[in-house]
């Protein structure tokens, strides 16, 4: 192997290793930008967008997590997402370019140390991110909480009006 594809290799046999996850895609004629925006919501998420050659992909991907593709699965040309961050974001950044256009497909996942296939990454796409989640898990708990004060307030007002009106008569 040239020392280049070397080189290659060794850097994205690293960023797989220390990646929580990474979603494989599949590319044609992608506007300059569409791949722009794409590529600024991946790197806003905390994320990465890798193009590469798909002989050090399979390699790399073989070599860091066991993973097997072969380069009949791998059709087109193709990227990789790496999520060092949040991959729910990155699948939905994923998914939102390819519902816009027929340019880029997912192919699979590979998400915390498990093989996903196309249809399972888009469901995880469809999921709320780790911010909305949290925010309904408070909102969960602070529902009864907001209703148990509304409750006292209005027992306390009901008192007040009554102690008023006793007092008009």
């Amino acid at each position: 192997m040239r020392k280049e594809k070397q080189y290659l290799l060794d850097d994205l046999k690293s960023k797989i290793e220390s990646a929580k996850a990474f979603i494989v895609t599949q590319y044609q004629s992608v506007s300059a930008n569409d791949m722009n925006d794409f590529r600024r919501d991946i790197t806003e998420s905390g994320n990465d967008f890798e193009v590469v050659p798909k002989r050090v992909f399979i390699k790399a991907a073989e070599e860091a997590s066991g993973v097997e593709f072969t380069k009949e699965t791998l059709q087109g040309h193709i990227g990789i997402v790496i999520a060092d961050e949040d991959y729910i974001s990155a699948a939905k950044a994923v998914r939102k370019v390819s519902k816009e256009s027929d340019n880029m497909e997912i192919l699979a996942g590979f998400i915390e140390g498990k093989l996903y296939d196309q249809a399972s990454v888009i469901k995880l796409s469809e999921l709320p991110n780790l911010d909305e989640m949290r925010a309904q898990f408070i909102g969960t708990l602070e529902a009864p909480m907001a209703q148990t004060l509304s409750t006292f307030e209005a027992l306390l007002t009901s008192v007040m009006h009554c102690l008023e009106n006793k007092a008009k008569q």
